[in-house]
């Protein structure tokens, strides 16, 4: 579908005239134009080059920590499984940046290779809290250089 993306944006545009609410597909077709011109082929290859560098910092951090940290005796294998089920555990849509579903699914992983569920919550949050710091930090910094303080907007 990617692939139809970019290459037939043409084809992509021309199928979302077919859906039947004019405003979703006005919508529809301004997002598509927009993602086109902003993720064209000579982007997309440094997009997906930072993406990938961006997952193997991750796991850097997660084997990092989980083996020399944490204690935890873990092959490069457990350590990548460990990082996957985790990630995907962050990725659930239950509560904002993960909390509870990145912490369980930590404990689900770690305990498939005998790691008790306190030493693996510990881990855990400890682990969430290094990969969140940076993103904390930086809107922490942007709030207060940010003229307008009132991030809700004006209520009448």
């Amino acid at each position: 579908m990617i692939v139809v993306f970019f290459m037939c944006p043409k084809f992509i545009l021309k199928m979302l005239k077919f859906i039947p609410n004019r405003r979703i597909s006005i919508y529809f077709i301004k997002l598509t134009r927009t993602i086109h011109q902003t993720l064209n082929m000579k982007n997309l290859k440094y997009i997906l080059l930072f993406s990938c560098f961006l997952w193997s910092s991750f796991f850097a951090v997660t084997a990092v920590f989980l083996f020399y940290i944490a204690n935890f005796n873990l092959s490069i294998d457990e350590l990548l499984v460990v990082f996957l089920v985790a990630s995907v555990g962050m990725a659930i849509p239950l509560a904002p940046s993960g909390f509870g579903t990145y912490h369980a699914s930590m404990i689900l992983a770690l305990s498939w290779y005998g790691i008790s569920k306190d030493s693996a919550l510990s881990a855990a949050i400890v682990l969430h809290l290094i990969q969140l710091s940076p993103s904390i930090v930086l809107y922490f910094i942007l709030f207060l250089f940010t003229k307008e303080k009132n991030i809700l907007g004006k209520m009448s």
